[in-house]
């Protein structure tokens, strides 16, 4: 496609979405149009636009599916990179998180841009120079077999289970408010939706999709925040507003003795708090659909250019989460303590019926206190525009926001896994002479029983969105971090010692959180969410051992790890397409 043509693509969905928001404020207003309605029109209408530009966008070979033909501009795969990285855990979860939490929660914003550094100075681009569908084929070429592909796959098949089951969980949560549908039915409409976007458009339909969901839960995101943040402040900079409302609730906690929100280590220990910046900043550099999306560009160069702009992407949402959960906090400390509790606003009711809003009058006095209010992490940005009086457009817009980020997360890890079954095992492993149409067939299948698979499992709810994406990252950084950096850097890295690393990380890493979450059991007081803390050490650990007790890598690798190290060399390793 052409940069015109990508242009044209991008002014077109701003330009609709702005438009539509104008409009049925407008009909709103003046009660031409119900609020339901609007929420129907901004669910169904973006779940159309991604299905149509799923269907349209047909992959026709092999690269298309997998890469996008490796040739997507590294503006708009910075974009599409953006809306894949940027799940529901950030757009949803994570406001709401750095509410609850106040300082604290933000280890989760350093942790997650800190990685995209790590990404762009380590990693993306020796990873580009190495030309390959997926990350087990670097895996496999880097240390000499299928082995290491198998234990990679197995490897993502774990992290991206865990991390798609939240996406799903978003969804539901959105469609169940917006839609008045059942949770369950909420999360099958993601379902239908995801399953439509993939399945034919391949990573190229992924890519083009991805674009506009970026650019529809930034304006989501944004737009709302400007509105809070004028309300409030009379600023309608949330970024310099940020500051005047943290004023007015340290000034407000202090006042009423309470814990302050600007207070270090109040709700996580210093320890966790760091330790958590660390396994997501290193989660970050080993999610197999983050450094697949930097073989779907043009060149090496384009790969490092692409990882900027996605920083930049991410940025722009990320500078918007403190501000929104200090905006949200500052107003319900004005606005809704000290309502009378047969007054409070319909909002309250209405999430309450999900199990998200929950009023305790403790002291009997018929007055909500701050300590009586109890709101759950996932609805402060779906709910933010209710708990500020915004009329129902802007709700329906930031609940297509969310969904936008949970179902573009979603179709990138269903590509990788689909990739990981279809090409890393079905085509290199066991049918090696299998056409590109057969290998296409067991993608599309892999993708519609994994979904599947995620869905229903997310209708238990296993926990928070924000805590089942954290265990995510410490799976990807136990598992793939160790391997990835140390067969681009330390040429004495090898396959027993890469795969015996792998193996340990991933069974430290996923044992500590089932104990943790579970059975309660802690060691050094270390959150599930941190388990990485003891995969990551334990990966490099054996990883050095094993490889120091056996043979050396072949000169050919040796010689291959040094040509990675140097992205504009000539000489062009792995597959063409």
């Amino acid at each position: 496609m052409q940069n015109r043509g990508w242009l044209v693509f991008t002014l077109g969905v701003v330009g609709t979405l702005l438009a539509l928001i104008g409009i049925f404020t407008v009909m709103e207003g003046q009660g031409l149009i119900q609020p339901r309605t609007i929420g129907l029109i901004f669910f169904f209408g973006t779940v159309a636009l991604y299905a149509v530009v799923g269907l349209m966008v047909s992959a026709r070979k092999v690269s298309d599916y997998y890469v996008a033909g490796r040739d997507i501009p590294a503006f708009y795969n910075g974009m599409a990179g953006a809306a894949n990285w940027m799940s529901a855990a950030s757009v949803i979860g994570m406001a709401g998180t750095i509410y609850l939490l106040g300082y604290d929660g933000l280890a989760y914003i350093m942790g997650w841009t800190g990685g995209y550094v790590l990404l762009a100075l380590l990693i993306a681009p020796y990873v580009r120079k190495m030309r390959a569908y997926t990350v087990p084929d670097f895996m496999a070429t880097r240390y000499e077999g299928n082995v290491a592909r198998s234990v990679s796959v197995f490897a993502a098949l774990a992290m991206n289970i865990v991390y798609l089951i939240p996406q799903f969980m978003g969804v539901g949560m959105i469609a169940s408010r917006f839609l008045g549908l059942p949770f369950a039915w909420g999360v099958f409409v993601a379902l239908a939706v995801i399953l439509l976007t993939t399945f034919s458009g391949g990573m190229r339909g992924v890519t083009w999709v991805s674009v506009a969901q970026y650019l529809i839960l930034l304006v989501a995101y944004l737009v709302p925040l400007v509105i809070l943040s004028v309300r409030l402040t009379g600023n309608p900079i949330p970024w310099l507003a940020y500051g005047k409302a943290l004023e007015q609730i340290d000034a407000y906690e202090v006042v009423h003795g309470m814990t302050r929100y600007v207070q270090p280590f109040t709700n996580m220990s210093r320890l966790n708090t760091l330790g958590l910046i660390f396994c997501l900043m290193v989660g970050t550099v080993g999610l197999p659909h983050v450094l697949t999306r930097f073989y779907t560009v043009k060149s090496v160069r384009d790969s490092r250019i692409s990882v900027g702009w996605c920083l930049l992407f991410i940025i722009l949402v990320y500078i918007s989460a403190p501000a929104k959960a200090a905006l949200v906090r500052n107003d319900i400390y004005q606005n809704l303590v000290g309502t009378p509790i047969n007054q409070l606003p319909a909002w309250m009711d209405t999430w309450g019926k999900q199990g998200l809003v929950k009023v305790n009058d403790i002291n009997g006095d018929g007055v909500l206190q701050f300590n009586e209010l109890t709101l759950h992490a996932d609805m402060i940005v779906v709910g933010a525009p209710e708990i500020a009086g915004m009329p129902y457009t802007v709700s329906s817009l930031i609940g297509a926001g969310g969904m936008a980020a949970a179902v573009s997360t979603s179709l990138g890890l269903l590509m990788v896994l689909a990739a990981g079954v279809a090409h890393d095992i079905y085509k290199k492993m066991i049918n090696p002479n299998a056409s590109e149409g057969v290998v296409l067939f067991w993608s599309r299948a892999v993708l519609v029983i994994v979904a599947v698979l995620c869905a229903l499992a997310a209708l238990t709810r296993p926990a928070l969105i924000v805590q089942m994406v954290a265990w995510a990252f410490s799976i990807a950084a136990a598992s793939f971090f160790p391997a990835v950096f140390l067969g681009i850097w330390w040429r004495r890295a090898n396959a027993q010692g890469a795969v015996a690393g792998m193996i340990t990380g991933l069974v430290v890493t996923i044992g500590y959180i089932i104990l943790s979450h579970f059975y309660k059991i802690q060691f050094f007081g270390i959150l599930t969410i941190n388990a990485g803390l003891f995969g990551v050490p334990a990966n490099f650990l054996v990883t050095y051992i094993v490889s120091m007790l056996t043979a050396e890598p072949s000169k050919e690798v040796q010689e291959l790890v040094t040509e990675l190290r140097f992205p504009r060399a000539t000489r062009l390793i792995g597959e063409e397409g």
